[in-house]
């Protein structure tokens, strides 16, 4: 139902949409700050940190952070999928939080982020080298308490690697300091076969940090681990393995929309809750009061429910539960947070007439723009098989109609029409039948309801 007033809403600007603005051509940019900073462990380096911001960031409001290493070539990619995914252009219908993103340029790649693949025997697997242990130290020490001090941070974190970035996250991922609430690792050679040995031991002490592992195909040397973990059918929430066919270099560009979904997959998820709650004494407003806390707690975000509602509201209606259905209502009919259409047609879908037909008559004696274009699109079909068809009651179809035709007179030519129709299809006798007609055909104009032709055969019948 929502499509109908979307429809009508790009109706509405199309036909302000003149010939002669015509687009030659387009353009896509997303802005980002560039950050300076210095390493007391290399303090004749600076590094970047790439700093992209949520469009209307405000720092009264708590974000979370995605980092991602190999700043240079990952990081287009990754704001791209977050700036789509967080949009609120529409209904706020953003898929994950408004997250600030943050991009760590390699000074050293080698030095900072070659893996220990236990070549070196006087050091342990799952041991930093020393060059990453120090850019771990850095990350933790520097880089993240730069980003919370200088911006507007929930505390919920998250760290995107590629390659042996990639094995650098996946051992944060086990160490007990590691300040990252989603780590997402991409193609990871797991030399040794550390992680095979200490992932799942992991991810039964682990309750809360979210490990996102995404292997290709054909990358070859690096889809091993994703491999066997898969093979294990390791069925634990806290963990995603998804393989892609795709080679070493293709691994960031197919996967980064999935992986970030999936650290913030609580966002917008209800059904957990639903399960907890649709019961007889369900109350939507401590339904919305814990969402909100949940999603708080996890991402250290606040959040509104908003136009989701109507999720809750189809979930009341295939689960055939009445009492969430109407209680859920109840509140939507003091937020208003649905439009009336909305409203009337989950209830006509649930078969609850009378709270249906209550919404057609607000509509009707509303003065709102919208409702006016809502109820003149669907009068025709959808209301004149409510009251006729459903409730075998024309006679109210044709007064509801004349009430309608004195509220918005410029309507008084398909309004008419529509009672001739249901006069004749409904074989009700009534001395005004000529008169609706006559109208109809002296005062015909081109309209969305009938053509001259199907008029006259309505007339002969």
């Amino acid at each position: 139902m929502r499509k109908i007033l979307i429809t009508i809403l790009l109706l509405s600007s199309i036909i302000s949409f003149g010939q002669n603005d015509r687009l030659d051509k387009g353009r896509v940019t997303l802005d980002y700050e560039i950050k300076y900073i210095t390493s007391e462990h290399y303090p004749n380096e600076e590094r970047i940190l790439r700093i992209f911001l949520p469009k209307y960031y405000d720092s009264s409001i708590k974000y979370p952070v995605v980092y991602t290493l190999d700043g240079q070539t990952l990081f287009d990619a990754v704001i791209k999928n977050v700036s789509v995914l967080q949009d609120k252009t529409f209904d706020d219908n953003n898929i994950i939080p408004e997250c600030i993103t943050v991009a760590i340029d390699n000074n050293n790649r080698s030095r900072d982020l070659t893996p220990n693949l236990g070549f070196n025997s006087n050091l342990e697997l799952g041991d930093f080298k020393e060059g990453p242990k120090t850019f771990y130290n850095i990350l933790n020490q520097e880089i993240v308490p730069f980003i919370d001090s200088n911006y507007s941070t929930s505390g919920y974190n998250v760290i995107i690697g590629h390659s042996d970035s990639g094995h650098f996250v996946t051992q944060l991922y086990l160490k007990n300091d590691n300040p990252f609430d989603g780590i997402i690792a991409l193609s990871i050679n797991d030399g040794g076969n550390y992680f095979r040995r200490h992932i799942p031991e992991k991810l039964k002490q682990e309750e809360s940090k979210l490990l996102f592992i995404g292997y290709g195909n054909m990358d070859v040397e690096f889809n091993g681990l994703g491999y066997f973990l898969d093979s294990l059918k390791l069925d634990n929430n806290n963990l995603m393995i998804k393989k892609y066919n795709a080679n070493h270099i293709q691994m960031p560009f197919v996967s980064l929309c999935d992986a970030l979904r999936y650290v913030f997959s609580d966002y917008r998820f209800y059904d957990k809750l639903i399960d907890e709650t649709f019961n007889k004494e369900f109350d939507y407003q401590n339904f919305t009061k814990k969402y909100k806390k949940n999603i708080l707690k996890k991402y250290g975000v606040k959040t509104e429910i908003g136009y989701d509602v109507d999720y809750l509201l189809n979930k009341a209606l295939v689960t055939d539960n009445t009492t969430v259905f109407h209680n859920i209502l109840d509140d939507i009919d003091r937020t208003k947070i649905l439009q009336l259409q909305f409203r009337f047609w989950y209830c006509n879908e649930f078969n609850q007439n009378e709270r249906a037909k209550k919404y057609l008559y607000q509509m009707l004696n509303s003065d709102d723009e919208t409702d006016k274009l809502i109820f003149f699109a669907n009068l025709d079909d959808q209301y004149l098989n409510f009251f006729v068809k459903k409730l075998k009651q024309p006679l109210e179809f044709i007064d509801f109609v004349e009430q309608a035709k004195v509220k918005w007179s410029e309507y008084t030519l398909e309004f008419n029409y529509l009672i001739l129709k249901t006069l004749v299809n409904e074989k009700i006798k009534s001395f005004k039948k000529r008169e609706y007609y006559k109208y109809c055909e002296q005062n015909f104009k081109e309209n969305r309801y009938f053509d001259i032709k199907y008029l006259k055969k309505l007339n002969k019948k």
